[in-house]
């Protein structure tokens, strides 16, 4: 299972595609966590599942439906644990993603700020030293 479309997030946060303010990549990052947390826990009890035995009896149709039920919590890439390992990778990657979105969109304001002073700048020139308004540098 491939948790592709968080791997081209961070593939277009790197690359400067995906920006976001901080304000809102902070509140991302607040609903990551939590995911991250009700996650954790929801491992914690798989775990648990997974560690006690089912308790069936000792039939042996009773022992083969034990067999499966570990199998559907942690016994291959369709089980219970491994979605949920890639789901807790999905959201590292998401995280990773948002804050380097946070320090695009910064560097998009400043560069932003940058080019409305160069700009202004050109206006100052243009207009012979005078500033906007009609009063002059000094």
């Amino acid at each position: 299972m491939e948790m592709a479309g968080m791997a081209g997030l961070v593939g277009a946060a790197a690359a400067g595609q995906f920006a976001v303010d901080e304000a809102s990549g902070e509140q991302m990052i607040f609903s990551i966590r939590q995911m991250r947390t009700q996650l954790n826990m929801v491992m914690l009890n798989l775990r648990r599942m997974t560690v006690e035995q089912t308790a069936l009896g000792t039939l042996p149709e009773a022992l083969h439906v034990a067999h499966q039920n570990e199998l559907v919590l942690s016994g291959d890439q369709q089980s219970a644990a491994y979605v949920l390992a890639k789901f807790a990778e999905a959201l590292e990657h998401a995280e990773t993603a948002v804050r380097q979105g946070m320090a695009n969109y910064s560097e998009v304001e400043a560069a932003a700020e940058r080019s409305f002073q160069q700009w202004e700048a050109q206006q100052h020139d243009r207009a012979g030293g005078h500033r906007p308004g009609g009063m002059r540098a000094v």
